[in-house]
């Protein structure tokens, strides 16, 4: 149970960057100001907290952990 909790983090995380990712790239084509700022903003502010790579990676250790124990967490 706990293994598909770390599995639907890792899925959100990817999410928010990919969404990040896709307005820096619409932002340069478009030429458009706003959505440069706030890639650029939403960018150093992921840079200082890294709050949104440590969540992936905690859960990515989470995952493996239980994949390689066999065993649920949960259940302990």
């Amino acid at each position: 149970m706990l293994y598909y909790s770390s599995v639907y983090i890792l899925i959100a995380v990817g999410a928010v960057m990919m969404v990040v990712g896709f307005l820096g790239c619409y932002g340069a084509i478009q030429e458009s100001q706003c959505l440069l700022g706030t890639n650029c903003h939403t960018k150093i502010v992921e840079l200082f907290t890294n709050k949104i790579y440590l969540i992936g990676i905690a859960a990515l250790v989470v995952a493996v952990i239980i994949v390689s124990t066999g065993t649920d967490l949960l259940m302990l």
